[in-house]
């Protein structure tokens, strides 16, 4: 009769407990609901633009990278050719853009993006017609200003013996985006430079431009990207010409050596050069 008993209460014991139990976990406590974590499913933008495969990307792509959107996402970047020719540069080939046994393609180009958790490549309206790419001199290059900031793709040409420049692009809302210059005034959608830039901090960028004729001598220009209008703007200029010209050349080479070493740009550019 005992047993009995016993074994009647441990079994209506075990179910106030399980009833206790379940309703704790229908009907969470104040606490639980705060300590609970949202999942945030983070994903790329809708993308637009014909949709390749990545077999048929591969086959044509001359340049590939990795860029960081306006949003902190990951893609990858692909340059494709539509129609170009390759050849390695002779003798008669050389100048200052072009050394002998560089490899160059030359042609029209597209560029493709691909988000990191897909195998399509989406092609973009940007294309570069007519554009010689010397590969041996990497003139496709990436800047990255930091971890916070989308990174930039140049496209960059040699336009002349101490100076090379062009366009930069960078990922916005899913899209390959051409950033602006905004410098004394005016708005340029390209960047010339004879040392490229490099990050300084505090979204800055400092590049070298050595002046050959009138007059002569370097200048370290600064300019600080803003992400919502998409234009790095000019914050001003160091200058070393003529009679500190020699002292300048010091100052490049130091620029050059060091990744974290820059200079100070106290001057306007069109105060001391007038333009």
């Amino acid at each position: 009769m005992r047993k009995s008993i016993f074994l009647s209460l441990t079994a209506i014991l075990i179910s106030s407990l399980l009833i206790v139990l379940f309703s704790k976990q229908a009907h969470p406590t104040k606490n639980e609901r705060s300590s609970a974590k949202i999942t945030v499913d983070k994903r790329a933008p809708n993308l637009t633009g014909k949709k390749i495969s990545l077999e048929e990307t591969r086959l044509n792509n001359r340049y590939s990278t990795s860029l960081r959107d306006t949003k902190g996402q990951d893609y990858n970047v692909y340059v494709l050719a539509l129609q170009d020719k390759r050849w390695i540069a002779g003798p008669d080939d050389v100048w200052a853009g072009i050394s002998e046994g560089d490899e160059i393609f030359e042609g029209d180009y597209q560029i493709g993006i691909q988000p990191t958790n897909e195998s399509s490549v989406y092609l973009q309206d940007v294309k570069m017609k007519d554009y010689q790419y010397n590969k041996t001199r990497n003139m496709i290059f990436t800047l990255t200003l930091s971890k916070h900031q989308p990174n930039f793709l140049f496209f960059s040409t040699r336009e002349a013996s101490v100076s090379e420049g062009g366009p930069a692009y960078y990922l916005k809302d899913g899209k390959l985006t051409k950033a602006t210059f905004f410098e004394e005034g005016e708005t340029s959608q390209e960047l010339s430079f004879s040392s490229r830039p490099k990050p300084i901090g505090n979204n800055n960028i400092q590049l070298i431009n050595y002046w050959n004729g009138g007059p002569i001598g370097w200048e370290f220009s600064t300019y600080q990207f803003n992400k919502n209008s998409g234009t790095f703007i000019y914050k001003g200029s160091k200058f070393y010409i003529d009679n500190d010209s020699s002292e300048g050349e010091q100052v490049a080479k130091q620029w050059n050596n060091f990744p974290s070493f820059f200079v100070e740009t106290p001057q306007s550019k069109k105060e001391v050069l007038g333009f």
